[in-house]
This record gives structure tokens, sequence and C-alpha cells, in this order.
């Protein structure tokens, strides 16, 4: 072999190293990226729900020293949870109250649409709240930047329409 065809050999080699090199840093960048966006989808969840669960608190704490019958509590929320619409509900089970709103295992529920290579899939997240106060099964929904969280005195806690 002469000098020429080994630098040829060597440099293939090298050109394919490198290459592989640059794609296997461009995958793991990928996979990054997806860890952390999923990681944030995750914390914006989190204070939904916090913020959600704080106004129900603040209702249950303050409409015995009020002579109002009916509570309203406006919050902004945003239009995505990373790329994807999502609604808030409420949800209870148990035995009713004269208005038809549910006593027991209050739940707020974050429901948000996701895609797979497979499919587009329903990924629920559940929280349970200690409140003593009635609850109607109720959504909001992000497309409204908005949830109106009512309580009815006579009737029970619900989101309302908007």
């Amino acid at each position: 072999m002469r000098r020429g065809q080994i630098s040829a050999i060597y440099l293939g080699i090298l050109t394919v190293i490198s290459i592989s090199i640059l794609f296997l840093v461009l995958i793991w960048s990928m996979n990054i990226k997806d860890r952390n966006t999923e990681f944030l989808a995750e914390e914006q969840i989190n204070l939904l729900i916090e913020k959600v669960e704080s106004d129900i608190y603040f209702i249950e704490n303050n409409y015995e020293n009020t002579s109002e019958t009916i509570f309203r509590i406006r919050n902004t929320i945003p239009n995505h949870i990373g790329s994807d619409l999502y609604s808030i509900s409420l949800r209870a089970s148990g035995a009713n109250n004269s208005a038809g709103a549910y006593l027991s295992d209050p739940k707020i529920v974050i429901s948000r649409e996701g895609s797979t290579k497979f499919g587009r899939t329903d990924l629920l997240f559940v929280k349970e709240i200690n409140t003593v106060l009635p609850i109607f099964k109720s959504y909001a929904f992000s497309s409204n930047s908005k949830y109106i969280l009512e309580y009815n005195t006579s009737a029970g806690l619900k989101f309302a329409s908007q």
C-alpha cells in the first residue's frame, strides 16, 4: 500500500466516527429537550392545581363571614400546557344534597390532550382535596384562558359557565 491510500482510509474512518458522534449528540440533546418539556408541563399542572385548590379553600373559609349566598372567583389560566389544550374538572362521589351536589371524595382533575407516535391520548392528573363544600361535577377549559369558580350556599361548588 502506498502512503496516500492509508491516509484516505484514515480520513474515511475519521469521517464515519465524526458523523456518529454528531448524531449521538443530536439525539442526546433531543432527549434532554423532551425531558425538560415534560418537567415544565408537570410543574405547570401542579401550579394550576394549587391555584384552584387555594380558591376553593378561600371560599370555604370566608363564605360564613358574609351574608352573600353566591360567591364567584375568577382566575386566569394558561391556554396550553406545553403545546396541548386541557380542561380542569371538579369531581366528587357519594350521597347528594337536595340540589344534586356530591358530598364526599372531592377531586380536582386536569385532563390534557397529548399526542404520541401511535395516536392521541388523554393524560389525567388527579388531586384529592380536603373540603366540606358540596361539589357539582363541572369543567373549565383552557381555551377560555380563565375559570370562574362559583359557590352557592344552598347548592354547592362548581365551575360556572362563562
